[in-house]
């Protein structure tokens, strides 16, 4: 049995996009915080969570590990800001050590 899980803004693609997975027998989860996509969803999808309720997904515990969803989401969020920055601060210090030497060459062949 396969299953798909649908989140965020699909408009109208939304419909083809559920219904090609409930003619393979899919069971399907959309996730939607648009009032435009709902009907589409409930029609087509298993289970359908509207936007009220992710607050309360997000906030609650995950069973067995005692933390909840949205810390897990922060921590992922904080490690993709450390490797950003430490990509950025890498293209920093090659700019400064190629803007050094260029000016180093400046007055060494003038």
């Amino acid at each position: 049995m396969a299953s798909s899980i649908l989140s965020g803004l699909y408009m109208g693609e939304a419909l083809l996009i559920a219904e090609s997975g409930a003619s393979l027998g899919m069971m399907q989860v959309a996730i939607t915080a648009s009032v435009m996509q709902i009907p589409f969803f409930v029609a087509a999808c298993d289970y359908v969570i509207i936007g009220e309720e992710l607050a309360g997904i997000l906030s609650g515990p995950v069973p067995g590990l005692g933390v909840s969803v949205s810390d897990i989401y922060g921590n992922y969020i904080g490690k993709w800001m450390t490797v950003v920055s430490a990509f950025a601060l890498c293209l920093a210090s090659v700019n400064l050590i190629l803007v050094h030497s260029r000016i180093v060459a400046s007055h060494l062949f003038s």
